[in-house]
């Protein structure tokens, strides 16, 4: 009896792994999942029929085989059932991902099946949501762009048709025909090194670096512009204190920041840059605030919460500055002042 009962042993270990490699030959989950449902379900009965014919004499050869029969059926349907389970799933996956090629991309897979295939739903309606963000900000950027190319092309439109046409003295025409070509060349610039930041192709020249006298540099930039708009402009910032950054890209995050507060910084008010330890900066201001519920899209591209405070500029810088402070590795955020008022504060790793 032994000896029978190891060669079956072996042949059914034999037999099982010979088939286990032989279904990772078919090419779909469904017929692996119910060719392991056969295989689960036949190895059993074919066992119990071989020891019943050994350990019983052939009267009871019939009643064996209908029990071995019975439970090997059973087996089959759960193994069918536990198969669908997963294949139902995978199909609605399947299903989802077509209908984001075809660019249905609110298209949100169901939630259900097994924990791993819950994962991917979720990891695939995430791909799905940022991919509508992206095309939806891209759609809004292009619009943005538009609509502020449009009101210097027209404006370049109308000086030349007047200049055409001798209408007045051409000096105010031509001085407004190099303002707005300056902005445009101005916004285009700006577009090109936006795209140049997010592609991650600027090259950073990073070195250790004394902040002050970068944060000097700046004051001394807005200076006019600062008794011009007659507001006060001071830094703060510990001696010695040093940092790893790009000077020009980090000179140009401040100039952004600096600028965007002396412009809405009312007469009489206070623009102050404080550094601190750990390359801590911020850019405080006692102008008007930010638009209620602004949070951080006041660095989303073009945004205008508050018209008077996009003025004399291109609705740029602050995306700008943002994208130059993530390609340090750093972080940028905005909040109101006591009093009235925004800072704006970034930090670069160590």
């Amino acid at each position: 009896m032994f000896p029978f009962a190891f060669t079956l042993a072996l042949c059914s270990l034999a037999a099982g792994i010979s088939g286990g490699l032989a279904l990772r030959l078919l090419p779909s989950l469904r017929l692996r999942l119910a060719g392991l449902a056969l295989l689960a379900s036949g190895l059993p009965l074919v066992a119990v029929v071989a020891s019943g014919l050994i350990m019983f004499d052939t009267r009871h050869d019939a009643l064996v085989t209908l029990i071995a029969a019975i439970a090997s059926a059973s087996a089959l349907v759960g193994a069918l059932l536990v198969s669908r389970s997963i294949s139902l799933p995978l199909g609605a996956l399947r299903r989802t991902a077509q209908r984001l090629a075809e660019g249905e991309l609110e298209a949100r897979a169901p939630i259900s099946g097994p924990s791993e295939l819950r994962e991917v739903a979720t990891v695939v309606n995430e791909m799905s949501a940022a991919l509508d963000g992206l095309l939806r900000a891209q759609r809004e950027l292009v619009a943005a762009a538009s609509h502020d190319l449009r009101t210097p092309l027209t404006n370049l439109r109308a000086s030349a048709e007047a200049l055409e046409d001798g209408v007045g003295d051409p000096a105010p025409h031509l001085a407004s025909l190099q303002i707005q070509v300056e902005r445009m060349t101005l916004l285009v610039d700006d577009l090109l090194d936006l795209s140049r930041f997010d592609a991650g192709v600027v090259p950073l020249d990073v070195s250790e670096i004394d902040l002050e006298p970068l944060l000097d540099d700046c004051v001394a930039l807005y200076a006019a512009d600062a008794r011009t708009a007659n507001v006060l402009l001071e830094r703060e910032c510990p001696p010695g204190l040093r940092g790893r950054f790009d000077p020009l890209q980090l000179g140009r995050v401040l100039s952004n920041l600096v600028g965007n507060a002396i412009r809405h910084t009312p007469p009489g008010g206070r623009v102050l840059i404080r550094a601190r330890d750990g390359v801590e900066v911020s850019v405080i201001d006692t102008g008007v605030g930010l638009p209620p519920g602004s949070g951080d899209r006041v660095f989303e591209r073009f945004w205008r919460g508050d018209e008077s405070r996009g003025a004399g500029g291109t609705g740029l810088g602050l995306a700008i500055a943002r994208a130059i402070v993530e390609l340090h590795g750093g972080t940028i955020r905005v909040a109101d002042t006591p009093g009235g008022g925004a800072s704006f504060t970034f930090t670069l790793p160590a």
